[in-house]
């Protein structure tokens, strides 16, 4: 089966997903280095996949005002997705089956609406079925591209938050960044909330993008600690493991 991978990193945040297409044929589009064992990695900057996308789709609706107008060297530049490499990417969709999608991606997405649009153009183009990792599928096909929402900066310490565990993991580069040693106790604030994590340092991860883990099945719930007279701590792991805010996170890192 041929697969167009749009999940950051299926290994880590859905691994069930990735061991079941394991030996399909996978190009992933992704800002980290082994986004998934295997397959083609066409590598974007964090939070660029609308851009990225945006490139793709010139080149399949070469007809169409809209793409026309669009600055190519812009998308590529800001993307980091060379011409040469869209040009792979469109020729990867001739016959894909499957376009695999993170739900959190498709809802919170600064530009969710175009995110979901350009997915759309794709599907139509390649006659695949649109999926995310928990197996609902998407037709997107009725909706329109509209102007691009300029991309966020991500300049500083960025981490990647999923619900699959309560692990904060990085690299040496992002530990050298952060200032943290493997081991070391943190406490991370972003946009969902605030995580107090032992730091992991992963010798095989490259990058500066940390994974930031937000299911916690151990900490108490708000309602039970004030049921037993206490008050529940003000951190996101007393709540649902759902994220509310896009996954890509600039993040404030204290030692504790």
């Amino acid at each position: 089966m041929k697969i167009l991978n749009l999940i950051a990193l299926m290994g880590r945040v859905a691994p069930e997903l990735a061991r079941e297409h394991a030996g399909d044929e996978v190009l992933t589009i992704s800002p980290f280095d082994a986004a998934f064992d295997g397959g083609t990695l066409v590598k974007c900057e964090i939070g660029s996949l609308t851009y990225a996308l945006a490139l793709v789709c010139q080149l399949i609706k070469t007809k169409c005002e809209f793409f026309g107008s669009l600055d190519t060297a812009l998308l590529s530049g800001e993307s980091n997705v060379g011409e040469e490499e869209a040009e792979e990417i469109v020729e990867f969709l001739q016959g894909c089956e499957l376009i695999l999608v993170d739900s959190t991606e498709l809802a919170h997405h600064p530009d969710a609406a175009n995110l979901r649009a350009l997915i759309g153009i794709m599907a139509k183009f390649s006659g695949a079925v649109v999926r995310d990792e928990n197996g609902k599928e998407y037709d997107f096909s009725a909706l329109r591209v509209e102007e691009l929402v300029p991309l966020s900066s991500f300049d500083g310490c960025v981490v990647m938050e999923h619900t699959q565990d309560a692990r904060f993991v990085g690299s040496a580069v992002f530990a050298m960044a952060a200032k943290l040693r493997d081991g070391m106790n943190a406490r991370i604030t972003t946009a969902n909330g605030v995580f107090e994590r032992k730091f992991e340092l992963d010798i095989t991860m490259k990058g500066t993008i940390a994974l930031l883990g937000v299911c916690d099945a151990g900490a108490p719930d708000s309602a039970d600690a004030r049921a037993n007279g206490a008050s529940a701590p003000d951190t996101a792991d007393t709540r649902a493991a759902t994220l509310c805010e896009y996954p890509f996170q600039l993040c404030k890192i204290e030692k504790i």
